[in-house]
């Protein structure tokens, strides 16, 4: 018998209670806003119904349950798949599949599909309390959801597929029955402390590009090593993708990371090797401390790479929501999920499970398998004694079939803690692990047991391992290979916003001409792009500002053929820009499809050389293009969904290229123009590294990265208006698919190039205005001395000299009334 392990809870939300409140008591409630009546309308229109059970329910906010779709209560889930439920009026009630979705705040929804935006029906087990099986000969896997106490509530009757379905939803079901209460309505999200913007701060941040490795020694096997980098600063790590079978990968991939502690601090990169068929290995690693980049200038340079061991290497932090009940003589403790843990598995990836210790008392989270990014979503109570240690103590493994790996531990002294408040907080794995081989190999009592029970029994933790030869540990460091890396450290004195208003307005005088000036010279512009994307966001006129430098760079490209093909301020800032506010958009257009392509069978390959034994090559052409397809309908779709800021840019650039050249050549460069943007550096980015743009939790693995490489560069040919030539002739009979799809293609970059009918609210992320102003002032104080000498006649440049001084002796005064 397999025992469901999901996490159970019952959390009432302070902002639907509050929201219940306003619905009762005040005569402008949620329900009369705009957004409520548009979406009860559309409910009507599609001729569909919710249903809800129970008076609490009823009495529930219903736009938010209405609102809920399938794949948002993600977080909340505690089991989802498909059951068939008894449904219908009157003599006949149907048997219907449905998928449903039972959550950890005691509602059970049930949608058509998995991926419907809003639930058929909703079911509130407040006043629910049992799950009783069925005997039934027919349906043999049945069970009801109904209420001993009460005979006149409704009983819901329901039946799964097989048998594991089956006693998983019994056991989730009456665990959410029992599960305690953990009281959100006093939370206190632990994070660290921001200043306040209207006071002087300094800001601190490291730049790391790993650029790329040589030399890089051959894998186990005796074959090329496939490789990836792992970047960890204090609680921040951040991983490049794999690069497949070289000894020299070349990654380019660039991470921003906050600095708390610059005197302390170190910056370590580790080099992993990815085995194919068994655990991944540590090649080397380089470490940087901060505080030989106080000097603040870009550092580019080869490190050799020194010995580090894989089994002492511990990373990650864990979501832990945990309530002190000192009267009630309790501690509850949800584990919510763990993010960036030490890779410990088969290929980079980990079996993570956490053991949690107070004194004798011993509970488990499951085992959740082959991820970095592990949800558990499990509450546990412990009933407290007198003699009971003051601290909680979490130890985190990875499951092996004969012997546990050790990943951290987290201790928490719980005594501290306010009584009765719930603290929602990440907690960093540490290191050692101290005197916790007691723990190591304690039995645990099945009741608190949260693994499958099918699973093979827990094997016992590994034996200390000696210590490895003195000669291996003095390995020669050129046999490790050499790395480069591109760090720059940066302090930034952030005044009171108050201070920037002048800057603010200069930078946007003469149609931003100061700011194309600047790009023209500087030589950091990926970070001054992306700092004006941010800042004229945050002001609401971003698209004013890419607008004003993609139509100048237009204007100053006599060749349509080449333009945009240089790495230019306008680029490098449009590129950001679209990744900033456009994610939503790409999550919804592409998500879907990209985890289809993360979990297919089909075979894809389509180069002879690199097929497999028991490929089939048509068959393959055929999967390849199927999957293509999709992928451009489901762009070419998605016009609608595309954000207005997105499509105003697109058209004033379509249009400027219109009026620029003649029109013997714009008849492909006013579609190019556009689809370089969109395409080159939006869409196909997204498809090959999905992790990047936050489509996947994890990097693809070798396969996977092919096909999304496939489907890739035949979205960038048919953006381009190409076929595939002699350089690819492999990818030929790709070329019907372009063919067939390129008038779709020019109809989606005209429409997408259209100014929407009528404006709509669109949300901005969350960007601190302070920190962007100092940046660009920053650049402006570095770059102020070529400006003069390559505009030695322009005022704007003459007016900006005296604006920085004076910002200068405003900085100054500052400071001194700090130190007062």
């Amino acid at each position: 018998k397999k025992r469901a392990s999901m996490a159970f809870i019952k959390q009432n939300s302070l902002s639907s209670s509050l929201s219940k409140e306003r619905t009762s008591t005040d005569p402008a409630s949620p329900r009369d806003s705009d957004q409520d009546i548009q979406l009860k309308t559309e409910w009507k229109r599609k001729g569909d119904r919710v249903n809800f059970f129970t008076k609490e329910a009823a009495n529930a906010d219903f736009f938010d349950l209405l609102k809920a779709s399938a794949p948002s209560l993600k977080d909340r889930t505690v089991i989802d798949g498909y059951l068939t439920k008894q449904g219908g009026k009157g003599i006949k009630q149907n048997w219907r599949k449905r998928w449903f979705v039972l959550t950890y705040d005691k509602y059970l929804y049930y949608y058509k599909t998995p991926q419907d935006e809003i639930p058929t029906g909703v079911i509130c087990l407040d006043d629910y309390g049992a799950v009783s099986p069925v005997d039934d000969a027919k349906k043999k896997f049945r069970f009801n959801i109904h209420n001993n106490n009460k005979s006149t509530i409704r009983v819901f009757r329901l039946f799964a597929d097989a048998q594991k379905d089956y006693l998983q939803w019994m056991s989730a079901i009456e665990q959410v029955f029992r599960a305690p209460k953990l009281d959100s309505t006093r939370t206190k999200i632990v994070k660290r402390e921001e200043a306040d913007e209207d006071t002087i701060r300094v800001c601190a941040r490291l730049y790391v590009r790993v650029v790329e490795a040589r030399n890089l020694p051959k894998a186990m096997s005796g074959s090329s090593t496939s490789c990836y980098c792992i970047v960890d600063l204090a609680d921040q790590q951040v991983r490049t993708q794999t690069i497949w079978k070289t000894r020299e990968p070349m990654w380019c991939e660039e991470f921003y990371l906050d600095c708390h502690d610059p005197d302390t601090s170190v910056a370590k990169v580790t080099c992993w090797r990815m085995e194919k068929a068994g655990r991944g290995d540590v090649i080397g690693k380089v470490e940087v401390p901060i505080s030989s980049l106080k000097d603040q200038k870009q550092h580019e340079q080869w490190h050799s790479l020194s010995v580090a061991d894989a089994e002492q290497y511990i990373a990650g932090d864990i979501h832990l929501k945990v309530e002190y009940k000192p009267q009630d003589s309790l501690l509850l403790v949800q584990v919510v999920e763990a993010k960036n843990l030490a890779p410990k598995g088969i290929g980079g990836t980990s079996n993570p499970f956490i053991k949690l210790h107070l004194g004798k008392k011993k509970k488990k989270t499951k085992t959740v398998y082959k991820t970095l990014t592990p949800t558990f979503n499990d509450l546990y109570e412990f009933k407290l004694r007198a003699d009971d240690p003051k601290e909680l103590i979490l130890v985190l493994w990875h499951r092996e079939t004969m012997n546990n790996v050790f990943m951290g531990t987290i201790k928490i002294p719980y005594t501290e803690l306010e009584a009765d408040l719930l603290y929602d907080a990440w907690y960093m794995v540490a290191a050692n692990q101290d005197d916790n081989d007691s723990l190591d190999d304690e039995v645990f009592d099945d009741k608190d047991e949260a693994d499958d029970e099918d699973e093979e029994p827990e094997p016992q933790p590994e034996e200390v391992v000696p210590e490895k030869e003195k000669d291996k540990k003095e390995k020669d460091k050129k046999e490790l290979g050499d790395i480069r890396l591109v760090m720059k450290y940066t302090e930034e004195t952030v005044l009171p916003n108050v201070a920037y208003d002048e800057l603010w307005e200069f930078l946007q005088k003469d149609d931003m001409e100061i700011i194309q000036l600047l790009g023209k010279i500087t030589n950091e512009k990926e970070n001054v792009g992306r700092t004006l994307a941010r800042l004229f966001e945050f002001k609401g006129k971003a698209p004013e500002l890419l607008i004003s430098m993609t139509c100048r760079e237009v204007d100053e490209t006599e060749d349509p053929d080449v333009i945009f093909r240089a790495n230019s301020l306008a680029t490098k800032a449009f590129d950001y820009y679209m990744k900033l506010v456009g994610l939503p958009y790409l999550h919804n257009t592409l998500e879907d499809l990209v985890k289809e392509i993360y979990n297919t069978k089909k075979p894809c390959e389509v180069d002879p050389t690199r097929l497999e034994k028991t490929d089939d090559l048509p068959k393959n052409f055929a999967n390849l293009q199927s999957y293509v397809q999709d992928f451009c309908t489901a762009i070419f779709d998605s016009v609608e969904e595309c954000p207005h800021k997105m499509r105003r840019i697109c058209h004033a650039l379509q249009q400027k290229v219109i009026e620029r050249y003649p029109s013997e050549q714009i008849e492909v460069v006013k579609y190019t123009a556009v689809s370089g943007f969109l395409f080159l550096r939006f869409f196909c980015p997204a498809v090959l590294g999905p992790k990047l743009f936050d489509l996947m939790k994890e990097h693809p693995g070798m396969k996977t990265a092919r096909y999304l490489t496939l489907i890739a560069k035949t979205l960038q040919n048919l953006s381009n208006l190409c076929e595939f030539g002699y350089k690819e002739p492999y990818m030929a009979d790709m070329n019907k698919l372009i063919i067939d799809n390129m008038e779709k293609m020019k109809n989606f970059i005209d429409t997408v190039s259209t100014l929407p009918d009528a404006p709509r609210r669109e949300d901005s992320p969350e960007i601190q205005y302070g920190i962007e102003m100092a940046t660009i002032h920053r650049h402006l104080l570095n770059n102020i001395r070529e400006l003069r000498e390559n505009n030695p006649k322009s005022q704007l440049v003459r007016e900006l000299t005296k604006m920085l001084q004076r910002l200068a002796i405003t900085k100054e005064n500052y400071i001194m009334d700090l130190h007062r």
